[in-house]
């Protein structure tokens, strides 16, 4: 029984020993990744084991595959990428007691091209261009063909030189931008040029061909135009710019669709749509060496425009009449005896307005483009300024005092009734005396009557109807001073007119006051400049 004791001693003694000698499992490959460019192509990865091992090839995606399988390496085989993303799997080494990863990535097809059209006409102005470019490589940039002497360009994302011939991984598709600066073309011809972005270690390049247009015909300073031709009357409206430069003077640039604009507006509105061809327009370019107006009592403020326009207090408006009349009379056609309109549009969106009034007949209305809604824009002060105090005379009907009008006020409107003007006001309620007393009662002009309040003050004062341009912009003239107005149409043409033909001719009269109702503007109004009434 001893003997037999130390046998199975002995046994379990040498058991242990061949356990302990026994080798543990070693695995290893020779990279811990692996990098497949975008065209694809086969790479070995050594192994390094003292067991068995197998690849599970149901982890491989369909684009990559195993080639050739030995002891100490595998070949592995990824397809071309022709997509614009990037893929990546992990191919898994499984032995007896392990499994083991690779990752495996592929670049996506690099890209480089210019997004959209390839071929770009620009204007002749000065300009920026934001260009889009499609890409997932670095770039560089060059401009052919001579164009550096009038572009340039700069990426947004920030250039990065080439990869220089090292091998990088290639993300997904990305777009950037190009900024091109385009120089102004002041010839009298058009230019091209070649813009070239490349990579050279992927052999991308992409081409803009760029096209400017020969510079623009400029209108030159003191030159005039007949914008219209009257053909039943002779009444002379000159429309003008202040604070425009050398660069809104182009043909079909800012100076010319302001004026545009503004003769637009001022025939919108009745009576001036339907006597529209009793009116010769001119306009008169104006350069000015400063864009924009100046403004009163403000430091750094001062424009050095042509006309010396400038905002005062509140809305009001100042400018150098002078030179602005020896502007108008470029106009060879016109005669200094004859009366005439002169709009200036102002370069700036402000809200104000101001109309200069001459006891000779003449009238500067000052129009800045307003932004502001409707009708407090552009349209509704050339309406104001222009159609209403300009041309017609009127005064403003709007209540800013809830008190009776001074007499000092009641004496300076009289007097100048006397001369025609401001006599869309009068001073007495009783229908049978009033200006308007021959509208009212008529069907047509069921909205006519006495209605107290104008010229700033609630008492003492009337005005025909209940709402009119002259009071908050709104796009109707009521029908005295519609009255006014088609009388001097018709005097400066120097034709015989009558308060009888005028109630046959009126335009309108009936629909115009129904409208009239509802043009009570939401846009709370602030009072305009009060005009200027000078003698001369």
């Amino acid at each position: 029984m001893k003997k037999f004791c130390i046998w199975l001693l002995a046994f379990l003694l040498w058991a242990c020993s061949e356990e302990n000698d026994k080798e543990p499992e070693l695995f290893s490959l020779s990279v811990p990744s692996l990098s497949f460019s975008s065209g694809g192509g086969s790479k070995v990865v050594g192994v390094d084991t003292n067991t068995d091992w197998v690849i599970l090839t149901e982890s491989l995606p369909a684009w990559l595959s195993v080639k050739d399988v030995a002891d100490d390496y595998v070949v592995l085989v990824a397809e071309m990428n022709d997509t614009e993303e990037k893929r990546s799997s992990n191919v898994m080494f499984s032995t007896p007691s392990e499994t083991y990863s690779l990752n495996i990535r592929q670049n996506a097809r690099e890209q480089l091209a210019f997004q959209g059209k390839t071929e770009w006409t620009v204007s002749s102005e000065e300009e920026d261009y934001e260009i889009p470019v499609s890409r997932n490589v670095s770039f560089d940039m060059k401009i052919l063909d001579n164009g550096e002497e009038w572009l340039s360009m700069s990426s947004n994302s920030g250039n990065h030189p080439p990869l220089g011939g090292i091998q990088a991984e290639i993300g997904n598709s990305d777009t950037d931008s190009l900024t091109v600066h385009v120089k102004e073309n002041t010839h009298q011809e058009s230019r091209k040029a070649r813009l070239v972005i490349y990579n050279d270690q992927y052999a991308l390049a992409d081409t803009l061909f760029v096209t400017q247009e020969q510079a623009a015909k400029k209108y030159a300073d003191g030159t005039y135009m007949r914008l219209q031709q009257a053909v039943k009357g002779k009444v002379n409206v000159v429309v003008m710019g202040d604070g425009f430069t050398s660069a809104d003077l182009r043909e079909g640039g800012n100076y010319e669709k302001a004026v545009h604009e503004a003769v637009e507006h001022f025939f919108s509105i009745e009576p001036f749509t339907s006597y529209r061809d009793y009116f010769n327009v001119y306009t008169v370019v104006a350069e000015s060496p400063e864009a924009g107006v100046g403004e009163k009592g403000r430091f750094g403020s001062s424009v050095d425009n042509k006309f010396g326009t400038m905002f005062g207090e509140g809305t009001e408006i100042t400018c150098k009449d002078e030179r602005v009349f020896e502007y108008a009379y470029r106009v060879e056609e016109l005669d200094k005896e004859e009366p005439m309109l002169v709009i200036l549009v102002l370069n700036s969106t402000k809200y104000a307005g101001t109309t200069y009034m001459y006891s000779d007949g003449n009238a500067i209305a000052l129009c800045p483009m307003s932004a502001e809604a409707s009708p407090n824009d552009f349209e509704g002060l050339v309406h104001h300024e222009a159609g209403g105090h300009g041309f017609g005379f009127l005064c403003d009907e709007y209540v800013y005092y809830q008190t009776q009008i001074p007499k000092s006020r009641v004496q300076e409107i009289k007097e100048w009734q006397l001369l025609g003007y401001q006599t869309n006001l009068d001073f007495t309620g009783n229908e049978e005396e009033i200006r308007w007393k021959d509208f009212i009662g008529l069907d047509k002009y069921e909205a006519v009557g006495a209605y107290e309040g104008g010229f700033e003050y609630q008492f003492g004062v009337w005005r025909s109807e209940a709402n009119s341009c002259m009071n908050d912009n709104v796009p109707y003239f009521n029908v005295q001073s519609r009255w006014a107005i088609v009388n001097r149409i018709m005097e400066l043409s120097g034709l015989p007119y009558t308060v009888e033909d005028f109630i046959r001719d009126d335009p309108g009269s009936v629909r115009l006051q129904q409208e009239s109702r509802g043009h009570f503007s939401s846009t709370p109004f602030r009072p305009l400049g009060t005009p200027v009434l000078i003698r001369r």
